[in-house]
């Protein structure tokens, strides 16, 4: 997930890194009855965490394309101007800033777990999908491309800057 708006002179940088692997091979090395399978991600992240995620980022879309003045229209990274008032451009930037600290509780509870939560993944995936004797290289190479819990927790932007309007 990235994305950098602009709302006025407030740019705003929302981004994490997803944790999911795509299963991707091409059609006609997939026999006709696990076509179904193809295409799909395999996630490290459970589903219950997964939607918490995607409720948070909703809630924060919904609010910021709700701070914006409509006439003006919508664009995924440029949403328009923030009503003018100066008592609405501070609330905005104070319900933004809550949101930002909530995203970092979020992050920190997924820190919390996050070792186990890989390793859960790690040995679900291999122990269901790899033959016995691939497995401790299996187990290896996707532990080399899942992210570090520092890698991720850093990967957690929620900034919000303010800017002159040019």
């Amino acid at each position: 997930m990235e994305d950098m708006m602009k709302v006025g002179n407030i740019k705003i940088d929302f981004d994490r890194i997803e944790l999911a692997f795509p299963l991707e091979l091409p059609a006609d090395q997939i026999p006709e009855e696990y076509r179904h399978l193809n295409n799909g991600e395999m996630h490290v992240l459970p589903k219950k965490i997964r939607q918490k995620l995607e409720d948070f980022d909703q809630k924060v879309f919904s609010f910021i394309q709700g701070s914006m003045d409509s006439s003006l229209g919508t664009d995924q990274r440029i949403l328009g101007l923030v009503k003018q008032d100066e008592d609405e451009s501070k609330r905005f930037l104070e319900k933004l800033n809550q949101y930002r600290q909530e995203y970092f509780e979020l992050r920190d509870e997924i820190l919390a777990q996050y070792n186990t939560l890989v390793e859960n993944f790690i040995s679900f995936f291999v122990d269901a999908c790899v033959k016995k004797e691939y497995r401790e290289k299996a187990r290896a190479s996707l532990k080399e491309n899942i992210p570090s819990k520092e890698e991720y927790g850093n990967s957690f932007r929620l900034s919000v800057e303010e800017q002159d309007i040019e």
